[in-house]
């Protein structure tokens, strides 16, 4: 007797339309022209209700894979923000802004300070064409920026009395001072200093009432 065929030989058979005449038997169904699935047990096989991809429809899967791939990738980094660095400033570049405040400035007098004193810190600045005034500006500045609570005159006569610097003053200064006193010739100097003590100094430039 012999043997019955190994049924994987069967499964593995590949099987011509033009022997089978397949199209129309039980357990074979038809894929598109010339190809065919045929079931070995005779039951209609499992088929996909699709198997075959158009054109378009390849096209259109592979349009979205890109888009997808593409969103996939990391997004490129922008370029980073570099700030311009602010110029700095020493002693020199200060010095250089200064003066060409000074020499573009219409006066023929005029200083750019900053002071010290203590914990407070203060800048003036003046432009003027009268070089008494710009003096004087600047020695009531001083005076208040250093002491707040004494007059200007007092702090300043203070500065110039321990100034290493002697101060001249003219002697009309004096005349005047002793004229503003109701003193002459025929009075004494201890009249004169009586005068003082009681104006509690001399004040030059005298005061005006």
């Amino acid at each position: 007797m012999d043997p019955e065929p190994d049924p994987t030989d069967e499964e593995g058979k590949v099987l011509s339309p033009q022997e089978l005449e397949l199209a129309n038997k039980d357990g074979v169904e038809q894929l598109e022209e010339g190809r065919f699935v045929v079931s070995p047990d005779g039951t209609d096989p499992d088929v996909p209700t699709e198997l075959s991809v158009d054109g378009a429809d390849v096209e259109s899967s592979a349009r979205e894979q890109s888009v997808a791939a593409t969103s996939a990738e990391p997004a490129a980094e922008e370029p980073a923000t570099v700030e311009a660095e602010s110029p700095r400033l020493d002693r020199t570049s200060i010095q250089d802004w200064h003066e060409q405040q000074l020499s573009e400035s219409p006066s023929a007098y005029g200083y750019h300070l900053s002071l010290k004193a203590g914990s407070a810190i203060d800048h003036h600045t003046i432009h003027s064409d009268d070089v008494t005034m710009t003096f004087n500006n600047l020695l009531l500045w001083y005076a208040r920026t250093v002491d707040g609570d004494l007059p200007p005159g007092a702090v300043i006569g203070i500065l110039l009395s321990d100034a290493s610097v002697p101060v001249q003053f003219p002697v009309k200064a004096l005349e005047q001072f002793v004229m503003d006193q109701g003193l002459s010739t025929e009075d004494s100097i201890a009249d004169l200093l009586e005068a003082v003590r009681d104006d509690g100094g001399i004040v030059f430039p005298p005061r005006t009432e």
